[in-house]
């Protein structure tokens, strides 16, 4: 019999209450986060609106709040589960909005609203990446940012952890959605982006791309 995959909608609606509970996650994603904060180009306008790709349980715009705490927070998922958990952690606090949709399909009325846009670990889902990439350089203003992270394929033993953990443990990722740093760069410059920079990190979990591009 075929393989059957579960879809990313699915696998994370399942995790969704207790996502925020793995010791070991937290730990990783606290490091993780700090990296990506650290990849904000320095420029001296203060950001009104920033922009969460594959949100999850809205953790990271939660750091966006301590550091932006007057900057409006919008964070989309394609799981319901998971956007239910993010709106329930900030309650009625105006500066939060979360919005189920896809990173190909985000909603026509951001339309040019976002000084800088995030998406941490989900780029491995993405069907359309490219498109995808389109979509957020249609929503970020000239001039804005967006900083992806996530796993990517490199060459060697530290290539080849990620690639036995995958097919061990998450057999339902095809690993086809995993790419080189330098095929990243090429459709962040094919979705209209300049590259600023891409640095690698390395985490317990395999290495990790985080690419800054912005929109010209």
């Amino acid at each position: 019999m075929p393989v059957q995959y579960e879809t990313p909608q699915t696998i994370f609606d399942s995790r969704a209450s207790q996502y925020d509970h793995k010791r070991f996650r937290r730990f990783m994603y606290k490091l993780l986060d700090h990296a990506v904060m650290n990849a904000i180009p320095k420029v001296k306008s203060y950001p009104q609106a920033i922009l969460d790709v594959g949100c999850g349980t809205g953790r990271f715009l939660g750091h966006m709040e301590k550091q932006f705490p007057q900057t409006q927070l919008t964070g989309v998922d394609i799981s319901p589960g998971m956007i239910n958990i993010a709106k329930r952690k900030v309650a009625s606090n105006p500066l939060f909005d979360f919005h189920i949709a896809s990173a190909d399909k985000l909603p026509p009325s951001f339309y040019n609203s976002f000084d800088l846009a995030f998406s941490i670990i989900s780029f491995h889902y993405w069907k359309r990446p490219v498109a995808s990439l389109r979509e957020i350089h249609r929503v970020v203003r000239p001039g804005g940012f967006f900083i992806l992270a996530d796993g990517f394929l490199t060459k060697g033993l530290l290539g080849s952890l990620p690639r036995v953990y995958f097919k061990l443990f998450r057999k339902e990722l095809s690993e086809e959605y995993f790419y080189s740093a330098e095929k990243i760069g090429q459709m962040f410059v094919e979705a209209d982006w300049r590259v600023l920079e891409q640095r690698r990190i390395w985490l317990l979990g395999g290495t990790i791309l985080i690419t800054v591009g912005q929109q010209a």
